[in-house]
């Protein structure tokens, strides 16, 4: 049975149809085209089965007719009519108690920072208590330094309330939704890399990472983690490490490590001039409770209290919680000192200062876990007893291992560099020029140098398990040349003498041979089996024979290296120098 992080079992339940993953198979990847492609959406006369009821609201109203000068925002308006991701429709058409619960998912912590060095939080967990909050006349943010909206998963409701109390820029909604890596030709759901002279007169910026997760068995990952995704509004997946068949030796046999897809996006409100304070949105994900966060997750980015303050002391001492990544992020944007508070209305990126610090430390997990498995593959090279000569399979499937991260690190490389040059390096962020997350800019440049080393390390490796193989087969290959020779020696021999005893045994009259015929068998059956017997020894003294040579040669190196060792002088039997002769 499936484990969570905290060591609980999970109890398997009844799940809805919808939180099974998109994709898996021909049928659904036809299903996920059931209402038309990027180039033509079908006539509703044409729709398989009968229309999802369509989302209600000015927010949305405004994306459909967006949608025709911006094409990409169709998607954004299908996944609010959906309530999930839209490649998920026909699951829901008979579900209407699935599709009302995703629709009105809330789970948003609204920060409030000051006055004075204060942060006071407060939750909203239903629709209608956080478009209460919302229509405060003092919600505008001018009585505060700043005001952060730290949203977990996306709802058509929380989309509608926002956008639409905000007016939010819906590109900002459109790249939080989806996960995809690489696309078809035909999908809506595509997400075009923005140019830099556009994007950065934008006020918002998405950032994607993974996060590395262990866990123990199949079960966990097969029947539980993936659920708990499907689960999510927004499309998330897991991209599981099963091409990975290293020795038993450092795994767990039937555990995995899977590298969870993930986003974090971030608006900020353009001041108007009778506006103050800054105002911002963070969009997360959920967390899934299977499984484990990778060799317990990152480090807390705090330092540790002294002694003083623990000793003696009955409460509770204050430190991240690790229950979820919405509590983490709420946590850490509610650590600003009193100075960074003050100076929020200069530098609004300090709102995702902190939060950087936890997707710079997941990368750094990832980019670890990649040194790891690298180095065990070449511990396996080295010391495998079944590698590298004689289990060529073996080597095929660290070879095809290998292959897999090769494909997948220029995934990541591609974005951690866009996390460097669209969110930390910018001197300019709409009109505000205070950059305090500049800080970060070495922390992802090590580790795009770490990801270009672990490329050129998974290179070598890969030049080297070539070469074993195709050392393997040569060698392979020479075998049979040997034992080819021995058949042809075999035939020279027994050939003519076939031929011979076939051309004396012809007989005008064939009936003469009834009597004599046993005698061919009693002197052929016993010649073959000899000859089969002398040949296996032959091998197996050719084998020893071989091996005595090259003991022989390891032999004279080590003397060799003795001799070099005691400056040109032998050693004797019992391992002494011999003295100069006088």
């Amino acid at each position: 049975m499936a484990q969570n992080g905290t060591g609980h079992q999970l109890q398997p339940l009844q799940l809805p149809k919808s939180y099974q993953q998109p994709h898996r198979g021909d049928q659904q990847n036809k299903d996920a085209l059931a209402i038309g492609d990027i180039y033509e959406r079908l006539p509703k006369s044409k729709f398989p089965r009968k229309i999802l009821p369509r989302a209600q609201g000015p927010y949305i109203e405004y994306i459909r007719k967006l949608a025709k000068g911006w094409p990409h925002l169709q998607y954004l308006a299908d996944f609010m009519d959906v309530t999930t991701a839209p490649v998920k429709n026909t699951w829901l058409w008979d579900d209407p108690q699935d599709r009302q619960e995703r629709a009105s998912r809330t789970k948003v912590a609204v920060l409030d920072f000051g006055p004075g060095d204060t942060v006071k939080r407060t939750d909203c967990t239903a629709i209608a208590k956080l478009s209460e909050i919302l229509n405060l006349p003092q919600r505008s943010s001018n009585d505060v330094n700043g005001r952060l909206y730290v949203v977990e998963d996306l709802s058509s409701d929380v989309i509608e309330v926002l956008g639409a109390r905000f007016d939010i820029d819906p590109l900002f909604f459109r790249s939080q939704i989806s996960d995809y890596m690489w696309n078809n030709t035909r999908d809506p759901w595509v997400e075009l890399p923005s140019l830099n002279a556009v994007s950065r007169k934008r006020s918002f910026f998405c950032i994607r990472y993974f996060q590395p997760r262990y866990f123990r068995d199949e079960a966990s990952f097969v029947e539980t983690a993936d659920q708990e995704t499907g689960a999510f509004n927004v499309l998330r997946r897991i991209d599981n490490n099963h091409a990975w068949k290293g020795t038993k030796i450092f795994d767990v046999e039937g555990s995995d490590v899977g590298m969870v897809r993930s986003k974090m996006s971030l608006w900020i409100r353009k001041n108007k001039p009778n506006e103050t304070g800054v105002l911002g949105i963070l969009v997360v994900d959920p967390t899934i409770e299977a499984g484990f966060p990778l060799w317990g997750g990152y480090e807390t980015f705090q330092e540790c209290p002294s002694m003083q303050e623990v000793i003696g002391r009955n409460a509770d001492i204050k430190a991240p919680p690790r229950t979820s990544l919405f509590e983490e992020v709420v946590y850490y944007s509610s650590s600003l000192t009193a100075d960074e508070i003050k100076a929020l209305p200069e530098d609004p990126r300090l709102l995702i200062k902190n939060p950087l610090l936890i997707v710079c430390a997941e990368w750094t997990t990832l980019v670890k876990y990649l040194t790891t498995r690298l180095t065990q593959l070449e511990w396996e090279l080295d010391h495998n007893e079944e590698t590298p000569f004689r289990n060529p399979d073996g080597l095929e499937k660290s070879l095809d291992s290998l292959n897999m991260w090769r494909r997948r690190i220029p995934v990541y490389q591609e974005w951690v560099s866009e996390t460097l040059s669209h969110v930390i390096t910018p001197d300019n962020f709409i009109g505000f020029t205070k950059n305090s997350i500049l800080d970060l800019r070495e922390d992802f440049k090590h580790l795009q140098d770490a990801l270009k080393a672990v490329v050129e390390r998974a290179d070598r490796i890969q030049g080297s398990v070539s070469a074993i193989i195709s050392i393997t087969e040569n060698k392979k290959a020479i075998q049979l040349n040997r034992t080819a020779t021995r058949l042809t020696y075999l035939a020279v021999v027994f050939v003519p003498l076939t031929w011979v005893s076939g051309f004396f045994s012809m007989q005008v009259d064939v009936t003469l041979l009834r009597e004599t015929a046993w005698v061919y068998f009693a002197c052929a059956i016993p010649i073959t089996v000899l000859a089969l017997i002398v040949l296996r020894y032959y091998t197996r003294v050719e084998r020893r024979v071989e091996l005595w040579r090259q003991k022989r040669k390891e032999d004279k190196k080590k003397v060799l290296k003795k001799k070099n060792q005691n400056g040109g002088i032998p050693p004797t039997s019992n391992g002494r120098r011999k003295p100069h002769p006088v």
